[in-house]
């Protein structure tokens, strides 16, 4: 068969008939595809390849917005924090997901940080619940797009397993025991789909976290799954993966933007500082920074630096930036105007595919660029050696250089690449490497 993949959404139609003997009483075309995905230790396999999901929130977006995201790289849509049990999932949006070869993770029939209580011992709670996500399982499994579904969001949360020598190591808690059995019952009946429970650590079959590092140094956001490259039994999803959260650009109610930028930027970050910050420490706790061109340019360093890191020692379950106050433009508000009065991203105002952008939108702030940098099918970059976030710049005479010439593809078809290095000395000469 043709499978169904990522960017490739080949589907087949069945004519289903129901009836008795030569009479049919019922017939009904049905949409499915064949796509298979499964994991082995802290890989991910879908096809027989290995498989890493570049995953994006999905801002509010209906099916067309879900389209738009995809334009920026991403293969993978995250329709996270829901938590009804019968989350009765629009088969419309399916449809359109698995015709258009994009990912969707979703709800299957989630609890809470209170309905998960009576689920953690054995007995007729926890077998009530199991039928309820065999029904909601049987309801969607002929969807190709649904790659990964989630049990359950911010119920356990424990902390020690984000840290990064506990990264996708396992768990043996109560919670971990009950994702065990209820992640075996839900793959009797679809064995198809990667089942985890949302910032939950290393439970079900994706180890899962939030991550907000805040003001951790960027040379220990690189470097933070480097141990679980190596050691990781699961694989891992950052589920809410922040640069420094809003909050933590405050202190004693004054926003320290220009203070917090001038860490990595210097003198640069006082001379780039606009006249309004200058003149007023108090902007808007959610936007007032984005004015500061020392910010973008911080996000932008930490979005790519963390991203071309993580992608290569294999992070394969998504890296979801929440950047929830900006996303990735609007309509009618240049970057000059998002300061003040910006309504946040909701990508759910295009009717139609022909409302969909063919590329980057005109209306598209920086923040599109930053993140479409690192999440293209293909990623090359130039990392240091013995480790990739090696950032040595200064060599004396007659050392050495060694580098990593680092090339990423993605997709599940094959191809060849070259690359080529130049060395430019401040002298008008050049030397060619290879």
């Amino acid at each position: 068969p043709h499978y169904w993949e990522f960017g490739d959404g080949y589907l087949y139609t069945a004519k289903v008939s129901l009836g008795q003997g030569q009479r049919s009483r019922s017939t009904k075309d049905v949409t499915f595809g064949f796509r298979e995905v499964w994991r082995e230790g802290r890989k991910i396999f879908m096809n027989g390849h290995e498989q890493k999901f570049r995953v994006t929130y999905n801002f509010g977006c209906n099916r067309f917005g879900a389209k738009m995201l995809t334009n920026i790289g991403y293969n993978t849509i995250q329709f996270a924090h829901r938590t009804e049990l019968d989350p009765m999932l629009d088969e419309k949006d399916l449809l359109y997901y698995s015709q258009n070869g994009i990912g969707a993770i979703e709800p299957m029939c989630a609890f809470d940080w209170n309905t998960k209580n009576p689920l953690l011992k054995p007995g007729e709670k926890r077998e009530a619940f199991k039928a309820l996500q065999a029904k909601n399982l049987k309801r969607y499994r002929n969807w190709p797009c649904i790659v990964m579904m989630y049990m359950g969001v911010n119920t356990y949360l424990p902390q020690w397993s984000y840290e990064a020598q506990y990264l996708g190591c396992g768990d043996q808690s109560e919670f971990a025991k009950m994702m065990e059995a209820l992640v075996a019952a839900a793959k009797r009946t679809n064995p198809n789909v990667i089942y985890y429970s949302h910032s939950d650590g290393s439970t079900g079959e994706l180890a899962s976290a939030n991550l907000y590092f805040n003001w951790v140094p960027m040379q220990e956001r690189e470097d933070w799954p480097s141990r679980w490259t190596n050691e990781g039994k699961f694989p891992f999803q950052a589920a809410e993966f922040g640069h420094p959260y809003e909050l933590s650009w405050f202190r004693g109610g004054r926003d320290l933007v220009t203070e917090l930028c001038a860490i990595y930027y210097g003198d640069k970050a006082y001379e780039t500082e606009p006249y309004r910050i200058a003149r007023n420490h108090k902007a808007g706790i959610w936007l007032g920074r984005v004015q500061h061109p020392m910010s973008r340019e911080l996000q932008k360093d930490f979005a790519w630096r963390v991203t071309r890191a993580w992608r290569t020692f294999g992070i394969n379950g998504g890296i979801v930036w929440f950047n929830l106050d900006t996303g990735f433009g609007m309509p009618g508000w240049p970057m000059e105007r998002v300061w003040d009065g910006y309504p946040g991203p909701a990508y759910n105002f295009f009717k139609s595919d022909a409302d969909v952008p063919k590329g980057r939108p005109e209306w598209a702030l920086p923040y599109w660029d930053i993140y479409a940098r690192g999440n293209q099918d293909f990623l090359g970059w130039i990392a240091g050696f013995p480790r990739i976030t090696d950032r040595r710049h200064a060599y004396y005479s007659g050392e050495k250089v060694v580098k990593r010439n680092v090339m990423l593809w993605d997709r599940f078809d094959t191809r060849a690449f070259s690359s080529g290095v130049e060395l430019k000395h401040p002298h008008p000469r050049c030397i060619l490497l290879w």
